[in-house]
């Protein structure tokens, strides 16, 4: 059940979701794993596919992770992150869409608390670059923004609240979508996931291995979820 403190959601999210057009897509990359399916959209590459993925981090020709050259759209779920990139052909978008459940803990049980889910967009736009962004708890709790090369360099911060008790698993989605016009011109955009305004002492941990902050004995999913079950 959502237990938004708040509804902020702004009808451009669901605008900039509908908008999206994706070719045909590439089969799962692990469609096993328990944890939410991923796209990637790879509009500005050859051949244009959209992967579809459970991992814990993708990019469009496969296994990625934070910090590796991103070429066209990548994420990594274990440090709340997602890039996109677009230079290559006009009138084209890369876009990474990703969804992962998450969970408050390392103190007491108890009442709902009252924080923040926050997503600073970073990056450079250039010609006729443009950038969006969306991070939504559901249809009644999220936010959205686009950019262009007029707010580049850009360092930005968008946040959402969240009434969670310690144990209760909420879910969020993030896109990430950089976009070129029909004249030249470059985006290298990036979105980074925190929480703040947490209880001390208080982690989150999510179902693809994130952790705010990084506890001092790592624990696996399954365990966080029986500890509080």
């Amino acid at each position: 059940m959502n237990r938004s403190a708040c509804a902020v959601l702004l009808p451009a999210v669901a605008v900039l979701l509908a908008a999206a057009t994706l070719p045909a897509a590439v089969g799962p990359a692990r469609a096993a794993d328990p944890c939410p399916e991923d796209t990637l959209s790879c509009g500005c590459l050859t051949g244009g596919a959209v992967v579809i993925s459970t991992a814990p981090a993708q990019h469009c020709g496969g296994a990625w992770r934070a910090g590796d050259p991103c070429d066209g759209a990548c994420y990594d779920l274990r440090v709340g992150l997602l890039q996109a990139v677009a230079y290559r052909n006009l009138s084209c978008a890369n876009a990474a869409d990703a969804y992962d459940d998450y969970v408050l803990a390392d103190v007491p049980a108890g009442s709902p608390i009252l924080f923040f889910a926050q997503l600073r967009v970073a990056g450079t736009l250039s010609g006729s670059a443009t950038g969006s962004v969306v991070m939504a708890e559901g249809p009644s709790n999220g936010v959205a923004a686009g950019y262009s090369s007029a707010d580049s360099p850009l360092d930005r911060a968008l946040a959402i609240p969240l009434l969670y008790a310690v144990g209760e698993p909420f879910r969020l989605h993030l896109r990430l979508r950089a976009q070129l016009g029909a004249t030249p011109g470059m985006a290298d955009l990036t979105a980074t996931l925190e929480f703040t305004d947490l209880p001390e002492g208080a982690a989150v941990r999510s179902c693809q291995g994130y952790t705010m902050p990084v506890p001092a004995v790592p624990s696996t999913w399954a365990r966080v979820k029986a500890i509080y079950r």
